[in-house]
């Protein structure tokens, strides 16, 4: 059952680097998507693509996080650490994936109807949809919180990483309270804008490295396992050859001692 939980683990782990790595090709396409918007090139084709890119990765990042904490529940397991913004604690970690995934959906479609320019209904999806993500964003928060304890490099980044998704969030929702009280700043509002997606990209970053770390560690933990496993087996039949022996030797030298009086009886006779 142990062997079976470490394949699990590591096969678990390997697919949230997945998770994290779709998460940050996102986190840099939104990016790379607020530069065209603060230059005006958001309405061209090329900015357009970016855009539905960056949250088809959200989303499928979410979705593959959903499917892992799923699995594990219906397995009766749990993620052993913590893992960018998921805990021990499998239903929340469901509850966190299903409102970032909404939170996507909302997104994008709040974008295609900022396309069309319905701009009325746009700015109550996008103003929902930033809140489903700052939602996400406390609950990743008070999930982890009791569960880093160590405060090893990995534990600081996944501290670190959670704090500045917190701080992306809130600042798209001033962005969206902005938006709806002063909708003629169009400028300062861009500008609030694009500053809340080098956060996304910071905690992506700080996400990814610290599972490829922790990945690493547990990768070396497999290894020493083998290596004393594969140091039991060797050494299981010298240890049961040795004590088949020993008898058979202690007799042998017990006939000897026995033999050696005898024979020394007998010289003395003749």
């Amino acid at each position: 059952f142990s062997n079976n939980m470490r394949k699990n683990e590591l096969l678990f782990f390997r697919l949230g680097i997945v998770a994290n790595t779709m998460f940050l090709i996102a986190a840099a396409s939104f990016l790379w998507y607020s530069v065209l918007e603060t230059n005006d090139k958001q309405r061209t084709n090329h900015a357009i693509c970016i855009y539905i890119i960056a949250f088809i990765f959200f989303t499928l990042s979410g979705l593959l996080e959903f499917v892992i904490d799923a699995i594990l529940t219906k397995l009766g397991e749990s993620r052993t650490q913590t893992h960018a913004r998921y805990s021990s604690k499998n239903i929340l970690n469901i509850v966190i994936s299903v409102i970032f995934i909404i939170g996507n959906i909302l997104d994008l479609s709040a974008f295609f109807m900022w396309q069309s320019r319905n701009f009325a209904l746009e700015k109550h999806v996008i103003f929902a949809s930033a809140h489903t993500w700052l939602l996400s964003a406390i609950l990743s928060i008070s999930g982890i919180v009791n569960e880093i304890d160590s405060m090893d490099i990995s534990d600081i980044l996944i501290s670190a990483g959670n704090a500045l998704f917190f701080i992306g969030s809130v600042i798209d929702c001033i962005v969206r309270y902005l938006d709806n009280d002063a909708p003629k700043a169009e400028d300062k509002i861009k500008k609030m804008e694009f500053s809340s997606s080098p956060f996304w990209l910071a905690n992506a970053l700080c996400f990814l490295v610290a599972d490829i770390m922790r990945l690493a560690h547990l990768g070396k933990q497999k290894r020493k396992r083998e290596k004393s496993c594969m140091l039991e087996q060797v050494g299981q039949p010298s240890e049961e050859f040795d004590t088949h022996i020993d008898p058979t030797e202690s007799e042998h030298k017990a006939d000897m001692s026995v033999d050696e009086p005898v024979e020394k009886e007998k010289g003395t006779e003749r």
